[in-house]
């Protein structure tokens, strides 16, 4: 497709650091897998109350679909009662895909040793274990020798017409958890912090999101933050 030009003949240049196809979706809350209703789950919320001074909490979330995270806000309250101390930490989990054997040799993928454990194979039905697609957790391949495709915008993964050039992999294995924030301060004194970035970062519905507080400092304090991601549907459910 053509460019788009303005009247004098100058390209028209769109900000956003979103793919094209996916909208605008601030939320402080995970989703309902299971209805797929969008934000209704868990909220990105801890509270301590004043006696839980050294106290490290942890809320998991899950989206429904791909999104792509690209920045937010933490807001705590009481102010008075955060100290620098306090810190605060956004991880991605990319657990192990699930397997199970298949005694009849008719499967639908097979496994190949690597280190920390095994690259899942696609296998024509005549594999010795069975992976369910639906529950498949998506590893990008960095050199593209991967054996899977996913769709960016569905998340469905499917094993590939180009094995061992793909952008993805499966494993039966968890990788190390991917960090974001990593003990970030609190006690700003104003109650927020902000966190501003150019790029985002593309998180698949089998991965999980967890948000981590330690609070050190005494007195009673919540603390929850906003993120602004970029999804293909903005309906709630």
């Amino acid at each position: 497709m053509a460019n788009p030009k303005g009247p004098d003949g100058k390209q028209i240049v769109t900000i956003s650091p979103s793919s094209e196809g996916l909208n605008t979706w601030f939320h402080g809350a995970g989703d309902i897998t299971g209805s797929i209703e969008r934000s209704g789950g868990q909220k990105y919320l801890i509270t301590f109350t004043a006696i839980e001074i050294g106290t490290t909490k942890e809320v998991s979330i899950n989206y429904s679909e791909p999104i792509e995270i690209h920045d937010g806000q933490a807001i705590f309250t009481p102010a008075a009662s955060w100290d620098v101390i306090d810190y605060a930490e956004l991880y991605v989990e990319i657990p192990a895909t699930p397997i199970v054997s298949n005694l009849s040799g008719t499967g639908n993928c097979n496994l190949f040793p690597v280190p920390g454990g095994n690259l899942i194979l696609p296998a024509n039905g005549n594999g010795g274990y069975n992976v369910d697609l639906t529950k498949a957790v998506p590893v990008n391949s960095s050199d593209q020798t991967g054996y899977w495709d996913t769709d960016y915008f569905t998340g469905g993964v499917t094993s590939s017409a180009t094995p061992g050039k793909a952008e993805y992999n499966l494993l039966d294995f968890q990788v190390p958890n991917q960090y974001f924030a990593v003990k970030m301060p609190l006690g700003q004194g104003h109650g927020l912090l902000d966190v501003d970035v150019y790029k985002t970062q593309w998180i698949h519905q089998n991965y999980k999101f967890h948000f981590v507080v330690r609070k050190d400092s005494p007195g009673a304090g919540k603390i929850a933050i906003w993120l602004l991601g970029f999804r293909r549907f903005i309906t709630k459910s």
